[in-house]
Formats: structure tokens, sequence, C-alpha cells
């Protein structure tokens, strides 16, 4: 198939280039990107969208990257194309951010090309990557180890990316640009083997052409049946994430009794990019760990599992501290800060009518010493509750209260120690009879951040 075609067959597979919309061709000069220009300029007409050029100088090569800038410039005025030029240092970028030479310059290189889509009315950028370059990315992530993920090869579309050459050969670039005169330029570091792409390029690439000529097809081939079935794949992650979420976090059981192959592409689609099959297996551990308050840490934040359900913590999003201390008096109503409750004292006689409720608590006056606070749990803290004596840490756990929340937790006590602790009830101290004067407290829910 000609190479207009094959572009015009991408493009409408995917909707790479709509009627009524700007195309950021990003080039550098090289002969897939110049094809890339010039093919999308022949295109453009037929096809009603707007098209515009971009170019990023990495600054690693001094004077050839600046030629190469004027050259891309030059030839898109020729075209009377706009055109947009950035520029950056590549060798700081990575040494700030412990980054590779080529990673460093495609974050810078991508985030520059965003910023130009985006002042162009969210234009779509097509790269000019080839069928050859998807068959040196798929087997660069086999070396890798890759998942399904890395041997779907280049994604056609991501984002407002596009690749709508991806059916076509490097040969089949060179050809083109050869019939029609248009010049290109040659970058110097694709000639050397210092980096892997150009190892296989020039050494690993021509061995598996001389074991089947079609490589890049037999690769495409592969790509697109993988795409298919990682997609299925993550259709069935996404029902089980569904299914599993919890109040911003997961179900733990469901996760750790799926199907293990499910189960981890759920945690990983959760879970983020930057996480690696060695953090995702730990996840999927805490998952089934009995512990029910065990964490682990990941790249960029913790994990916790509390009882049935883990949840994600940021850095530095630790446990909540607690509330001050606050001595009630009868009449008083007053707002826990730190927590979502207000609470209220009043005097009263015992009557069977006063709702009783793990929200109000009725203790005998002559049974009080000294006066009521409202406090967090203390070490060592105990509460005789059912005839039983019991820590309240080890009350917490019996009700499940998550250890995050422990520390915001309502304990009405006196000097003598708790009397009561909000949602889990009051002691067997202090309980009153028909007839006997008591305090009553009331707790109420209130918004968050009300004031």
């Amino acid at each position: 198939m000609e190479l207009l075609e094959l572009i015009r067959a991408r493009a409408a597979e995917y909707d790479m280039l709509p009627a009524d919309r700007a195309v950021l061709a990003a080039v550098s000069g090289g002969a897939d990107s110049m094809c890339l220009m010039h093919a999308l300029y022949e295109l453009a007409p037929e096809m009603g969208f707007k098209l515009a050029v971009v170019h990023y100088d990495h600054g690693l090569r001094g004077g050839e990257s600046a030629a190469d800038a004027a050259f891309v410039r030059a030839q898109a005025e020729k075209l009377g194309l706009e055109y947009m030029q950035g520029s950056g240092d590549v060798a700081a970028y990575a040494r700030e951010n412990s980054l590779g030479t080529e990673e460093a310059a495609r974050q810078l290189r991508y985030d520059f090309f965003e910023d130009c889509a985006a002042k162009l009315g969210d234009a779509k950028v097509a790269t000019a990557h080839t069928a050859d370059d998807n068959a040196e990315t798929v087997l660069m992530n086999l070396l890798r180890g890759a998942g399904l993920r890395g041997l779907r090869g280049i994604p056609p579309v991501r984002g407002r990316f596009v690749r709508p050459m991806l059916d076509v050969s490097r040969q089949q670039v060179m050809d083109w640009l050869e019939a029609r005169g248009i010049e290109h330029v040659e970058d110097s570091s694709n000639s050397g083997d210092e980096y892997t792409r150009n190892r296989l390029r020039h050494h690993v690439i021509p061995l598996l052409r001389d074991i089947n000529p079609e490589l890049n097809g037999a690769v495409g081939r592969m790509t697109r049946i993988i795409a298919a079935e990682d997609d299925w794949l993550d259709g069935r992650a996404r029902e089980l994430m569904e299914r599993a979420e919890r109040d911003g976090g997961l179900d733990a059981g469901l996760i750790a009794t799926a199907d293990e192959v499910i189960a981890k592409r759920c945690l990983r689609l959760w879970l983020g990019s930057g996480v690696g099959e060695v953090h995702i297996q730990a996840a999927l551990e805490l998952c089934g760990n009995e512990n029910p308050s065990a964490s682990i840490d990941l790249p960029g934040m913790r994990l916790c599992r509390s009882y049935g359900t883990i949840s994600r913590q940021k850095p530095g999003e630790e446990a909540p501290e607690g509330f001050p201390e606050l001595s009630l008096r009868p009449g008083e109503s007053v707002n826990l800060p730190g927590t979502k409750y207000a609470v209220s004292m009043e005097e009263g006689v015992f009557d069977s009518k006063i709702c009783k409720s793990l929200n109000t608590f009725l203790f005998k006056t002559a049974e009080i010493y000294g006066n009521i606070t409202l406090r967090p749990r203390r070490p060592g803290d105990s509460m005789k509750i059912g005839g039983c004596t019991k820590t309240l840490k080890k009350l917490y756990i019996e009700r499940r209260i998550p250890a995050r929340q422990r520390g915001t937790v309502p304990v009405a006590a006196d000097e003598k120690g708790p009397l009561a602790v909000l949602g889990i009830g009051p002691g067997d101290r202090a309980v009153p009879g028909p007839g006997d004067r008591v305090f009553i407290l009331r707790f109420t829910e209130i918004q968050a951040n009300a004031e």
C-alpha cells in the first residue's frame, strides 16, 4: 500500500486527524519527521485539518542542534506553516531528576508539545513513529521483561498524541522522500552504539530481518492481538475495581480472593503509574494479610490496610493527632476540634423516656469524680463494660475502628478514668437508676469544616 494510503487508513481507524481541528506535527528534521510534515501537508486540504509545526531543541549537540532547528523552521516557512519552537537543558534536568538522558529529553519535549497544542485550541500532536520504531520498542520492552502492556508496542493514540505512520516502514519513508526530492538532516547521535535502541537497530534488527524479511508486519500483527487481549483484561480488572470500591479504598478480601491475574491488574490500575511488579505483588499480599492494621510503603504513597479495606495515604499524611482535652459543665455545648462532633451537657433526673443510644450517655451524678472531660484515648485506658474490664485499645480492635481514626474518637472520662466511648457505649460505672440525678452528654455529628 502506498505511503499516503497507509497514513489515511491508520488515521481513519483511530480518528487521528479530525476535520476542523489543528494538528501539530512534531518535526526534528530527520527523515521520518520530514516525511510526516510533508505527508500531512498533502493530506490537510482533503481531510480538513489545519497543520502547524513544532520543534524542540534539546541542546545536546551544540551547533548541530541549533542548525537542525534552523532547518526545520526554514522548511516549515517554505510550506507556509505556523512554526513553534522550544528548548531546554536536558542534561541539567536529567541530573536534577535522576533520569537518563533519553527519558529527560522525552519529558521536556512532550511537556512543550502539550503547551503548544493547548495554545492552538486543544490540537492533536502527530509524531513520526514508524513500523520500524514499533518493532524496536517491542524488542526493547521484551529485553526489560515487560508484560502485555510493554508488548503492545507504541500506542497509536495516547491522549492528544497520535502516530499516523505506524504502518509505514523506514524504507518507505526514504523512498518517498527521494521521489519528491525532500531534504532531511541526519542526527549524528543515531550513528553510534551508545544507546540501546541504536544497538538493536544496527545489529539485532538486521539479523531478525534475515530470518523474516516481513519483521515489521509480524510485529505489527502481534501488537494488535496483544492490544485487544490487554484491553479485555483491563475491562475485567475495572469491573473488579468497581465491585471492590469502599469509601475511597478497596475491599481487601475481594481483591485477595479474585483471580491473581485480574487482581494484580486491578491494583495496577488503582495505584496508577510509578509502581512496578514488585510493588503490585506487595500490595496483593497486603490484601491477604491477617494483620488488620498492616501497611507498606510504595513509590509516592503508603498503602494501609484497615481491617477489610486498603487505602492510599499520601506522603506526610499522618494519622490525626487527636484533639485537646475539654472539660464540660452543665449547660455548655462545644465543637470538638479535629473531629466531626459537637457535644452538649445538661443535668436532669433519670427517666426511662430519656433517649439512650451510642450518641447519648447518662451518668449518675453521685458517682462522678471531679469534672467530666472529653479527650482521646490514653495509653493504658480501660473500662468495665458488660461485666468485663477491657482496655480501650482492645475495644477499638473488637469494634473494628481503624487505627488512623482512633485518635479522634471522643472518650468521656472523669478523674477515675473512662466513663464511655463514642461509638462503643457507656461503661458499667456510674450507671443511673430510676430517680437518680444524672449528667446527660449528647453528641451531634456536624459538617466538616463547619464554622
